[in-house]
């Protein structure tokens, strides 16, 4: 029985929580992630996770923020006037919008506060600052 290297083609099931908070499944029972370690495709943290599993393992690993979406930046939470929103007057706490970024290009921030005047906006991944942690079972390696 081989266990997952890097170069190793795996296929996992995957379930994550952020935060201690339970995160929508990575795979389902019909749906699983297959990968090649190393390759780059999927976060280093998940890669770097299978390594040395054998098929039928299960393991739960756990990241700190730095190792997983990075620590949650106050750079990246500011103010914008309500009327450079697309559509001010729906935005709503939670609402993914699209920026513009200053280097050309957009990015996702949610909306994370609604005032009168203004609108905060937060560019961090949402599990930015939180603890992720995955339970991985892994199906097969090739």
């Amino acid at each position: 029985m081989s266990k997952a290297q890097v170069g190793s083609r795996v296929r996992i099931r995957c379930s994550a929580r952020g935060g201690g908070e339970p995160l929508a499944a990575v795979a389902t029972e019909r749906e699983v992630l297959e990968f090649r370690v190393g390759a780059g495709r999927f976060a280093r943290f998940l890669e770097d996770a299978v390594l040395d599993m054998s098929p039928g393992e299960i393991k739960t690993a756990s990241f700190a923020p730095e190792q997983a979406f990075g620590a949650h930046r106050a750079d990246l939470v500011f103010e914008v006037p309500r009327t450079r929103m697309p559509h001010p007057m729906a935005a709503s706490v939670g609402e993914e919008v699209d920026i513009h970024h200053p280097r050309g290009g957009t990015m996702p921030a949610r909306v994370a506060a609604v005032g009168p005047a203004t609108i905060t906006l937060d560019a961090n991944h949402p599990l930015a600052g939180k603890r992720l942690t995955l339970d991985i079972e892994l199906l097969s390696v090739e």
